[in-house]
């Protein structure tokens, strides 16, 4: 009996021994348990960031060209003064009619060997210059003759009428030159003699524009009457608060105007470039 209690013993103990065995066997870590029993947690991916791109930069505005190459001048409350010699080509001392010691308006003759090359030698010297319309009256349509001069004087700052034969009294002709000038940027100089319409449609239409007073030496006029005429012009300056005259680029003619506006002559006014009087208010 002793051995019968023995011997179970001993198998109970073997049998605890192998469930315990077993048990360690079959049970999970507790951490794979909690991990089989969590869900699973996905972390996503990102997104990519737009590319912003930078801004353009916004467009330089540029001034047309009665502003961009307009001569540079300080208004001093006078009525102002401004004088156009004009160049037709030829042999010229352009270098000492650039270097005249007050504002000068060249008007030159696009159509005119060396054109370009005189108004760049008036530019470099701070004058400013202006195309002489020669021939564009003729012309079917201002469109293509002031495209064509634009090109050889694009630094000018307007243009200016022929005194004889001009487009400023043919009203279909002049509203699509003034058309033509608003495109471009420049101002409108016509002379004060006959009709106008030009003018005219130019002040309508808000283009800057002046009326010429009177040509200095129509008849080959010398410097001391030269000077009479400048004098006459300055009491109509006086007047009006601006006038315009013009004058060829010859001797006698810058001869007067000079001794003129150095002797004090020209001291109730402003001696002016063009395109002053051409940007006044209206």
């Amino acid at each position: 009996m002793g051995r019968g209690i023995l011997t179970g013993v001993i198998w109970g103990c073997a049998v605890g021994v192998f469930g315990l065995a077993a048990a360690s066997q079959l049970a999970e870590p507790p951490g794979r348990i909690a991990a089989q029993l969590m869900p699973e947690i996905r972390v996503p991916t990102p997104a990519p960031m737009p590319v912003v791109e930078a801004p353009a930069p916004a467009p330089v505005p540029v001034d047309p060209p009665l502003k961009r190459f307009a001569r540079a001048f300080q208004d001093s409350g006078r009525p102002l003064f401004a004088v156009v010699l004009i160049d037709r080509g030829g042999a010229l001392d352009r270098g000492a009619l650039a270097g005249l010691p007050f504002p000068v308006t060249f008007a030159i003759d696009p159509s005119a060997a060396g054109a370009a090359d005189a108004a760049r030698t008036y530019r470099a010297s701070g004058q400013e210059v202006v195309i002489l319309a020669t021939g564009l009256g003729e012309a079917p349509g201002p469109e293509a003759g002031l495209t064509a001069h634009a090109k050889v004087l694009p630094e000018a700052v307007a243009v200016m009428d022929v005194e004889q034969g001009g487009f400023r009294a043919d009203q279909g002709f002049a509203t699509r030159t003034v058309r033509v000038l608003e495109e471009q940027g420049r101002g409108l100089l016509t002379w004060n003699n006959g009709p106008n319409t030009a003018d005219q449609v130019a002040r309508r239409d808000g283009l800057p524009a002046a009326r010429i007073f009177r040509k200095l030496d129509a008849g080959g006029e010398d410097a001391d009457v030269i000077r009479g005429y400048l004098d006459r012009a300055a009491f109509r300056a006086a007047q009006d608060g601006q006038v315009v005259v013009v004058g060829e680029a010859r001797t006698e003619t810058v001869q007067g105007l000079t001794l003129w506006a150095t002797s004090g002559e020209a001291g109730s006014v402003s001696l002016a470039p063009a395109s002053a009087v051409m940007m006044l208010p209206r």
